[in-house]
C-alpha cells in the first residue's frame, strides 16, 4: 500500500497549501478526500480477509438452448411437435390431388427414370 501513503502524504501538503491561500472550498474537498483515504487501507484489508473463491454452481444450458420446463420433463407444450426435426411448419395437403400433395402430377404419371406404365396395344 505504498501508493495510497504517498496519496495521503501529498493530500496533507495540498490541505495546507489551501489552508493558507485561504481556499476554504478547496479544504473542504481534501478533507473530504482525506476521510475516505483514511477509510481505504481498513477496507481492503477486510477485504483481502475475506475468501476469494466463489461457488457459482453448474450453468444451466436449457433456457441459453430455447428449451421450456415442459420439454425438459418429458412434455412437449401446447400446439408443439416432439421427435420432428423440421423447422418449418408442414404445408397443409390438398386431398383433392391423387398423391395428396397438391402435385400437377397425377398418380399415373411417371417420373423421370421409371419404368413407363404400359398401356392397350
Amino acid at each position: 500500500m505504498p501508493s495510497l501513503q504517498e496519496i495521503h502524504v501529498n493530500l496533507i501538503d495540498r490541505l495546507q497549501e489551501a489552508k493558507d491561500q485561504g481556499w476554504l472550498g478547496e479544504v473542504a474537498a481534501i478533507e473530504t478526500t482525506l476521510a475516505a483515504a483514511a477509510q481505504k487501507p481498513e477496507a481492503m484489508r477486510d477485504r483481502a480477509a475475506q475468501p476469494s473463491t466463489v461457488h457459482l454452481g453448474m450453468p444451466d444450458f436449457r433456457r441459453a438452448a430455447g428449451r421450456s420446463s415442459a420439454e425438459s420433463a418429458g412434455r412437449a407444450p401446447k400446439g408443439t411437435r416432439t421427435g420432428s426435426a423440421r423447422l418449418l411448419p408442414s404445408k397443409p395437403r390438398d386431398r383433392t390431388r391423387p398423391n395428396g400433395h397438391g402435385s400437377s402430377r397425377s398418380a399415373t404419371t411417371s417420373s423421370p427414370g421409371s419404368p413407363k406404365p404400359r398401356g392397350k396395344g
